[in-house]
């Protein structure tokens, strides 16, 4: 049997070296790429940059002649005569390959320019992250009555906070809104709004709302976006632009086309789970009601027959009779206690059912009257001006 042979690695790595000799390492050939520059270093005549695949992340390292590289732009797409060539990394273990650049053939503007890579960037990002479950987090603060603290960003001079108001109807009450108004044309303006309310101990959601209109353009730009992912609030888009859905747009947790379809979508979510859990309690009583009380009522029925049968029997086991006697008086002012327990438990249930029909009420009535008020308001002020 022969002796095995032991490899160093750094045999090993020039024994792979030497077996990688693909066709084009023997030849010129094109290649195309984005020009990306290094450090400016030259060695030996050489400087040491990269090229970057147009449409993904790949790179290789580009060895350009001095000659030829001053003629290059950074972030360029270029395509060049060259040949291929591998290196040998011995402290990292890998074999590079280099592209070594003989003739510049052209230059050109990029196939995708820096903001579209970026826009990408972006999206991959919030993919990444996932998106905040906005639905989820109403229904819970509704089904424990706390308050949802919503932010509206919109334009200095809008109107459509109204718009919105008008939309939630009798569920107005249980929102508490605010609305910040600011330059939705700045981003800059916007960026700082976005980050003065990045406080989820004060803003459940934050909101970017805006009409229709022109000047969209704001709203793909991939730094705000970039900006939107740091948000501690759920953030929710509500801008009323259908023909193109912006950047921002896209990586909102949830996004409207128009702000009145926000306020729709507020009410719409208060009165299902209210409905809902109104529904809900109300079998939770019934069924609170039907099973216990028939479990503990038959418990009380088959112990009461047990200690008349007790009293009944011969005076000769009085004693062992007392004892037997006692315990099950004992079970049954237990099994007593437990039926009570129960229908206050019903009970209970019963007033919560009750309040979220009084609450609600009370919301509608609320609503109305600040309606009937409005159009008093107007008529007396209308015929103040006759």
């Amino acid at each position: 049997m022969s002796e095995d042979i032991s490899y160093t690695p750094a045999s090993l790595l020039h024994l792979f070296n030497s077996v990688l000799a693909p066709a084009a390492t023997k030849k010129i050939i094109l290649l195309k790429g984005i020009y990306v520059a290094g450090r400016g270093v030259t060695y030996a005549g050489y400087f040491y940059d990269t090229l970057k695949d147009e449409t993904t992340d790949a790179v290789l390292t580009l060895v350009v002649p001095a000659l030829l590289r001053n003629g290059l732009v950074p972030n360029k797409t270029i395509e060049f005569h060259g040949y291929i060539t591998k290196r040998v990394v011995l402290n990292g273990g890998r074999i590079e390959v280099h592209a070594v650049m003989t003739q510049l053939v052209q230059q050109t503007v990029n196939t995708y320019s820096e903001r579209e890579i970026r826009a990408v960037e972006v999206l991959q990002k919030k993919a990444a992250m996932g998106f905040g479950d906005v639905d989820g987090f109403l229904k819970r603060r509704i089904i424990d009555d706390a308050s949802v603290r919503v932010r509206v960003l919109i334009g200095k001079t809008a109107i459509i906070d109204s718009d919105i108001t008008h939309a939630l109807e009798e569920a107005i009450g249980f929102y508490d809104l605010s609305y910040e108004r600011i330059n939705l044309s700045a981003e800059a303006e916007i960026v700082q709004a976005l980050q003065r309310y990045n406080d989820r101990s004060k803003n459940d959601v934050l909101v970017l709302s805006r009409g229709g209109g022109e000047n969209m353009e704001v709203f793909n730009s991939p730094d705000l976006a970039a900006c939107c992912l740091e948000l501690e609030p759920l953030f929710v888009t509500a801008i009323g632009h259908k023909e193109d859905v912006t950047l921002v747009q896209k990586v909102a947790d949830k996004a409207f086309i128009t702000p009145t379809a926000l306020g729709q979508y507020l009410h719409r979510v208060y009165n299902d789970t209210v409905a809902e859990l109104q529904h809900s309690r109300a079998r939770l009583v019934e069924s609170i009601t039907t099973q216990l009380g028939a479990q503990y009522d038959k418990q009380v029925q088959v112990l009461e027959e047990k200690i008349r049968g007790l009293e009944e029997v011969n005076g000769q086991r009085v004693g062992l009779q007392q004892r037997e006697l006692e315990l099950l008086i004992g079970q049954l002012n237990t099994a007593r206690g437990e039926a009570a327990n129960a229908r206050g438990e019903a009970a209970n249930a019963r007033g919560q059912v009750e309040k979220l029909r009084i609450a609600g009420r009370r919301r509608q009535l609320v609503y109305w009257v600040i309606l009937a008020l409005v159009a008093v308001v107007c008529a007396v002020v209308g015929r103040g001006c006759r």
